[in-house]
């Protein structure tokens, strides 16, 4: 594959059917302008990192329009890896209860794509637990990465006042990062997949709590 096959931002979701909650099917997509070569013959940047892995991880033949995508990836000026997990590929406990969770689409837009997303808003718990992998393969070697959830308060949540008062604006996106790592180096000879675990509980206090909107979680280098 050749560097004008792929955008300076590549974006890739990889989807799975609405109505096949469990499954495990993906599908990719990628949008892409042709990247001319300047007239001095400079070599082209190097490709993304183990992007071939990350393009063999999704099922090219599901058809697109039945999906919600379940994650992202795209590069960074750097050229280093990036990627959000929407909320249908995290564990979210109850999350298929419509009495505790309501899902919702929206439009998630960025420089290179457009695509219909699936967003988990919390009705009511008093147990909190979402959790969320990454295979750590498909991460540039040696860069310190951040994980970051991406929330929303609405102007009706409840429940948030102890034993931590979470103060977020309402009704607006918020960033909140809960923790950074730096991805190991590559071995040649290690074969074992391994994979980076993330996690947002609040279940000690019995409270019940509603009103929080769960976009997804963002895997990128920390700045």
């Amino acid at each position: 594959m050749q560097r004008n096959q792929l955008q300076h931002h590549l974006c890739l979701s990889k989807c799975r059917h609405q109505t096949d909650i469990m499954g495990g099917s993906a599908s990719v997509s990628i949008s892409h302008n042709d990247h001319q070569c300047p007239a001095n013959n400079k070599p082209a940047a190097p490709l993304p990192h183990n992007y071939e892995c990350i393009i063999q991880d999704a099922d090219m033949n599901i058809n697109q329009s039945e999906l919600h995508p379940v994650q992202k990836y795209w590069i960074d000026n750097s050229g280093y890896n990036c990627f959000m997990l929407f909320p249908r590929d995290l564990a979210i406990s109850w999350a298929e209860n419509n009495k505790y969770w309501h899902w919702s689409s929206m439009k998630e837009s960025s420089a290179s794509c457009e695509m219909a997303i699936e967003v988990a808003e919390l009705l009511n718990v008093c147990w909190l637990e979402v959790n969320g992998k990454l295979d750590i393969s498909k991460l540039n070697p040696g860069v310190k990465y951040e994980i970051v959830f991406v929330v929303m308060l609405k102007n009706s949540a409840y429940g948030w006042e102890a034993p931590v008062n979470l103060r977020l604006p309402k009704s607006q996106w918020i960033e909140v990062q809960v923790g950074e790592f730096q991805a190991p180096p590559q071995l040649a000879d290690d074969k074992q997949r391994k994979e980076i675990q993330f996690s947002l509980f609040e279940c000690e206090n019995g409270n019940w709590k509603g009103g929080l909107v769960i976009k997804g979680v963002i895997v990128r280098p920390k700045k």
